[in-house]
């Protein structure tokens, strides 16, 4: 494992304000699982996916995305891609 990992970019499914799923996007940044290179692979999630299968349109449920990053100074997470959500 790399010194420092810390950045994790997760989607989150929430009810009102109850988080029902939280999925690591792409993996700690800086661990071996993490998926290296100019840029990272693209994600769909389906029906057979926990964070899509417990979304229940008519019942307040919203997806957020959230980030995380190590304490101290100078650490920030770039998406600069579109985000795209399929109906």
């Amino acid at each position: 494992m790399h010194r420092y990992a810390k950045s994790n970019l997760f989607l989150t499914l929430k009810r009102r304000e109850k988080v029902l799923v939280r999925k690591n996007i792409y993996g700690t940044f800086r661990s071996d699982e993490y998926p290296y290179g100019t840029h990272p692979p693209a994600i769909s999630y389906t029906e057979s996916d926990e964070i899509v299968s417990r979304a229940e349109p008519d019942s307040g449920c919203f997806y957020q995305m959230e980030y995380e990053v190590g304490h101290g100074g100078g650490h920030r997470i770039c998406t600069g891609s579109t985000w795209k959500i399929w109906s």
